[in-house]
């Protein structure tokens, strides 16, 4: 998991402004969809695996905290769209003939 993570997110190198726009938009659900992973894997390991409940009680807590940093991410994004609201109303309204360009 490290090592994907490693290539996929910290290898990330936007070509336009629109990747960052998306990639800060969409990690608040990226973080909260992982959570539930978490959580879903700690049901999975009460009902199918032989784990015992302190270890899958640690591990709902670990889906917890990443639920967690979606609510900081989704700060982030929205510090993003503040920063750089002229840019990115010009980048989503491109005047006539400007939206072949990267502004």
């Amino acid at each position: 998991m490290q090592e994907a993570a490693e290539q996929h997110i910290g290898g990330w190198n936007p070509d336009q402004a629109q990747d960052i726009e998306d990639f800060f938009a969409g990690l608040p659900d990226f973080l909260e969809n992982l959570g539930s992973v978490f959580h879903h894997l700690s049901d999975r390991m009460g009902s199918e695996l032989p784990i015992m409940a302190p270890v899958r009680e640690l591990v709902a807590e670990v889906g917890g905290a990443v639920q967690l940093t979606a609510e900081h991410a989704r700060d982030t994004y929205n510090a993003h769209r503040t920063e750089h609201e002229g840019r990115l109303d010009r980048l989503e309204n491109p005047m006539p003939g400007e939206e072949t360009w990267n502004v």
